[in-house]
């Protein structure tokens, strides 16, 4: 700041000035800056997380509050000789949507632990070919489902040293190789070739990047801030005479569609995942990755990946272990031999995949009304689980014909059969179809985008008349409601729910646009 004196003609006979030093202040200014945006940044980071575990945890419910319903009604009426097998498969389902529940419970209670440094391993002897076989068991009727081989390759190294009990935490090892492995599940299922192996390796030295091609990643901060975080088996138990050190590797690979160096980049940090349509072509947390790093950090370990896009993709992580002595033989039970090396499943491929199937009534239903016996309803869901039960269900409230559809563009592939479409309208195999039930989540084509796509074709003359379509969807938030409503759905059935409830919200949708409404 500064001011000149003048004399009583103007001329200027000094200059004063002052000088204030503001940098403390902007510092500050910058300081406030860059904690809103930190704090914005951690509100979007939250939002998205709640969305995701929302959705994670609707889906699942919503199937088993249908099955529950389903089950409730059988036992109602006489049993017929199928029932028995209804209500196994029911139950199966229900097992199975309870399972993945349980696991984003388990997944969001680990992190929270973890963040706080309360996880604590808990190391018992263990032989890791029994581990992997536990994991592949548990995938085995998906693994099957998809076509998958899979299979544990146990390397020549883990041969040579010889290595049978080492002393580890069993329960959160597996829990690495299930997100792996469930991981591998969901990038192959779709490819041409489908194979996942799990590798099995062991070494006398610290594992690099030459020995398995992968990058692994550094320790986080928090390890190196504060090393006694780390859990390694140095002192013997009661029942342990510990030997010598061995690093354990495994790695499991795939011919899954692969990611980019770019998205590789973002991987293993809290809620990442490799990007924004990951999560809506295969779901998922976001915090499986970074839970194994975790724990294989705690293990005194380290994770990493290598990946090629469009070729596959092979995630991988070593523990520091210690020989342990084998158990007394009455407890030591079955014992995986390390040259057991099976495949769980070695299925032909399908030379084609159907994405639009028509599920017809097996059995005859009886007739609630008329008008529900007369509807044809596309269910348009991506979850196989959700699919089945929501057909099912529709089926036996009264429903003449279900429909299904994986996806929004298998959706208006369908649409082009029926008799809202102009060229196929006056053929006698068109479909009669009365409305749609369609998911948002779903991947080629969202649900939002099919139906602003009817809409237009609408507008266009290519549909004829207005086609029902009902949003049946995990996102509850009133601004994604809103959303849905605006791409252009006539009504938003949030997650979970049940049909018995949903036919009359159908059948009013239905008899107004009958009527012209």
């Amino acid at each position: 700041m500064s001011f000149a004196e003048r004399d009583k003609t103007g001329a200027i006979m000094n200059v004063q000035g002052w000088l204030l030093d503001v940098s403390p202040r902007k510092l500050n200014e910058r300081l406030v800056g860059e904690k809103l945006q930190d704090a914005l940044e951690n509100k979007r980071a939250t939002e998205t997380f709640l969305d995701m575990l929302s959705h994670e945890m609707r889906n699942p419910l919503s199937s088993i509050l249908q099955l529950a319903d389903g089950i409730m009604s059988l036992l109602e009426t006489p049993p017929a000789p199928d029932t028995v097998e209804s209500l196994k498969d029911s139950a199966q389902t229900i097992t199975l949507c309870a399972r993945h529940m349980k696991t984003i419970i388990d997944e969001v209670l680990t992190f929270s632990k973890l963040d706080s440094n309360l996880v604590v391993l808990s190391l018992e002897r263990a032989q890791m070919p029994t581990i992997i076989e536990t994991a592949l068991k548990m995938f085995e009727a998906e693994i099957e489902h998809a076509n998958i081989v899979a299979n544990m390759e146990i390397d020549q190294s883990y041969v040579n040293l010889g290595v049978d009990f080492v002393l580890a935490d069993p329960s959160r090892l597996l829990q690495v190789i299930i997100n792996f492995l469930s991981n591998s599940i969901k990038f192959t299922k779709f490819e041409r070739e489908r194979r996942i192996t799990i590798k099995l390796a062991a070494s006398v030295t610290k594992p690099t990047t030459k020995d398995f091609g992968i990058a692994f990643l550094d320790p986080r901060k928090e390890l190196a801030k504060d090393p006694s975080i780390v859990t390694t088996p140095t002192t013997s138990g009661p029942d342990n005479k510990l030997g010598d050190e061995v690093y354990i590797y495994i790695g499991v690979e795939d011919t899954g569609r692969g990611l980019s160096e770019d998205e590789c980049k973002v991987l293993f940090q809290r809620f990442a995942q490799a990007s924004p349509k990951t999560y809506k072509t295969y779901g998922g947390s976001g915090l499986g990755l970074f839970i194994s790093r975790a724990i294989s950090e705690l293990h005194g370990g380290q994770i990493g990946v290598k990946s090629t896009a469009g070729v596959g993709s092979t995630f991988g992580f070593f523990v520091k272990t210690r020989r342990a002595e084998p158990p007394p033989p009455a407890s030591r039970g079955s014992v995986a031999s390390t040259e057991a090396l099976t495949d769980v499943r070695n299925l032909p491929r399908s030379e084609g995949k159907q994405d639009v199937k028509i599920l017809t009534m097996s059995n005859a239903v009886e007739e609630s009304s008329l008008s529900v016996n007369d509807l044809h309803v596309l269910v348009c869901e991506d979850n196989k689980i959700n699919q089945k039960v929501i057909a099912q269900q529709l089926r036996r409230s009264g429903v003449k014909a279900v429909h299904v559809a994986d996806d929004g563009l298998a959706a208006l592939d369908f649409l082009a059969t029926t008799t809202f479409s102009s060229t196929s309208s006056s053929s006698p195999s068109a479909v009669p179809l009365s409305i749609i039930l369609m998911d948002v989540e779903m991947p080629v084509m969202d649900g939002l985008g099919a139906v602003r796509r009817i809409r237009q074709l609408e507008s266009k003359g290519e549909i004829k008349n207005h086609v029902p379509v009902v949003a049946i969807t995990a996102n509850a938030r009133p601004e994604q409601v809103a959303t849905a409503l605006e791409a252009g759905m006539d009504e938003v059935v949030t997650k979970p729910f049940l049909v018995r409830d949903l036919v009359p919200r159908m059948m009013a949708l239905v008899q107004k646009h009958m009527r012209g409404g």
